[in-house]
Parts: structure tokens; sequence; C-alpha cells
């Protein structure tokens, strides 16, 4: 049976509900869901016989009996969901195919152990984040906006840098669409104050040293020169079911997930501006040849109004 969405405000929806009901721990499984006509609740069978170990099928009934059916591949050795079938309407099927990944690939953290991430960061045209005094609104438009807040309610957390954290006292949280907000985490060692930001409380620090008088939920990482043992942090993150994490900035804190090889997907949204100066966006060891640079298996770039969102997934394989 073809099942058609009725708009992408229905398709974020359901995508939000996957988010909380797919089971992760398995390799692979069929899900049916359905909504009636005269109720909001969806219900969802699992299949004992799953149709083939290597795919997962997700079909969908949205209040009517029209619709689409959609099929992934995700095995051990795919890096990115391939959808085989395209039978919505192009806008739907563009949006399913941005954000649906983000929720499947929470099976490869289940995978490894590890908490998967995505690094997301504004910029010119020129590879600047930020004037060099901190001033980054609004480099992004308000679809990036929308965006980036898309990615937080699919994120289990949210995180940012001690420097991010003390400059822009950012809210974290999910405003702009429908959606949970993240847990919100703070990384570095630092004297931060924590106060002034609401529910304080559930923030996450990370840091490799026990302070004396902190209400803040501390995770002692190990440090080094090279800074924060990331590997380390994201299989301690997956130990507290936090299987997606979402780096919002800034440089310092996504250059280390790259130096360090934990940063799975990449996120650079561009715009048609020239500042000459400020913040870079990335800064990683020098290199002597263009065959040192960091590649990416999978990749592509897309429209988002006048500017334009490059989404890749990165290869630390120099070999590859």
């Amino acid at each position: 049976m073809l099942i058609k969405a009725n708009n992408i405000d229905d398709l974020w929806e359901i995508i939000l509900k996957l988010k909380d009901i797919i089971p992760f721990e398995q390799s692979a499984f069929y899900l049916s869901f359905s909504v009636s006509d005269n109720s909001d609740e969806i219900v969802v069978s699992e299949k004992a016989q799953i149709p083939d170990p290597n795919r997962i099928l997700i079909s969908y009934n949205l209040r009517s009996n029209e619709g689409w059916a959609l099929c992934v591949k995700l095995s051990e050795n795919d890096h990115w969901p391939i959808f085989e079938n395209n039978l919505l309407p192009d806008d739907q099927f563009i949006f399913i195919k941005r954000y649906l990944p983000f929720v499947l690939l929470k099976l490869k953290s289940y995978q490894n152990k590890s908490a998967h991430t995505i690094g997301h960061l504004a910029m010119s045209l020129d590879g600047r984040i930020a004037t060099k005094n901190g001033k980054s609104q609004w480099i992004g438009n308000k679809k990036n906006q929308i965006h980036s807040h898309r990615m937080r309610a699919l994120a289990d957390a949210i995180l940012i840098g001690g420097n991010t954290f003390r400059k822009d006292k950012p809210q974290l949280n999910v405003r702009h669409v429908s959606g949970d907000d993240p847990i919100r985490i703070v990384m570095g060692d630092g004297d931060y104050e924590f106060t002034e930001t609401p529910n304080s409380e559930d923030i996450i620090w990370i840091k490799s040293y026990k302070s004396k008088n902190s209400n803040i939920k501390e995770l002692i990482v190990e440090r080094t020169d090279e800074g924060f043992k990331c590997d380390k942090l994201l299989k301690a993150l997956f130990n507290k079911n936090i299987l997606s994490v979402y780096i919002e900035g800034g440089s310092l804190t996504l250059s280390s997930f790259i130096k360090s090889k934990t940063l799975d997907i990449l996120q650079l949204h561009y715009a048609p501006i020239l500042m000459g100066s400020g913040i870079s966006c990335i800064t990683l060891p020098e290199i002597s040849e263009i065959g040192q640079a960091i590649t990416f298996i999978d990749h592509q770039t897309e429209k988002m109004e006048e500017e334009w969102m490059f989404t890749g997934v990165i290869n630390y394989d120099l070999n590859g």
C-alpha cells in the first residue's frame, strides 16, 4: 500500500516519533505506523520476521488511504542510509532525506557502543564563523536557524565548548520547531557561571577534574595536552543512554573532535558574505600535501533560500 503524507509538518511529527520508538538496539527491524481518522494516536507494530536483515522497512499511514513506503538500507558497511523508493512529492522526499538519517544513524551508536556526533557551523564564504570579538549573529539565515533547531530536536544532547558558553550564554533549546529539548553539555576546564542559565542543574559539565562545590552534573573525562579524550567521552555518554550528540561550537571544540577522529558528520552552512577577518571555522594541524587533507565518504550540498549547506560523512582514512 502506498501512503502519502499531507505536508512537511506531518513528516516532521513522524520523524520525531521514530526517534522515541525505534528499537535501536536491534541491527534491523520492521515497523508499521498508522494513525486513525479519529485520533492522533500512532499505533506501532513490530514484525517478528524481518523481510531482509540488511534493510529497514518503515511504512506510514497518515489519516488517508493513500501514502508511501520507504525502504532504507543501513548495514555495518554503510555510512549513510540509502533511500530506494521515491514515492513522495519532491519537497517531502528532500525533507525525509535531510532528517531521517539522523534518527536511523543511532543504530551505528549501538554497533560502536559510542555516541555518534554531528557538527554544525554557520560561516562566511571565506570560512569565518564570527568576528574577532566573537560576534556571530546572524551569519546564517532564518532557514538555517530552523534547521539547527530541528537537529537539536533529533539529537539526544547538544554540546558546546566552555568559551562559547561563557561568551554567548546560549539557551540550547528547541524554539523554532516542535520537539523536545536535548540534554545540554558544556565541555571545558574553566570557571563558568551557570547560575544565570535556566534549569542549570540539568546541564552536564565535561571536565578533567571534580569541583569541590558544584551543583552542576559533572562528567570527568581524561585530558591530555591535545585536549579531552573525545573517544572516552562519547563512550561515557553512550553508557548514559545518550546516542547522538549535536555539536554547535565553537571552532576549537569542533576542531578537537575532528583531530581525535570522533566527529562523524559535518554540516557547514555558507552565507554569501566575505568577512576578511575573524574566527576561523576549523583549525587543524598543518599539512604539507593536499593528499593529507581530510575528505568525505558521502556528501551533499543543498540550497537553503539564498544560502547553501554542506553535509558530509568524514573520511579519516587518508588511503581511502
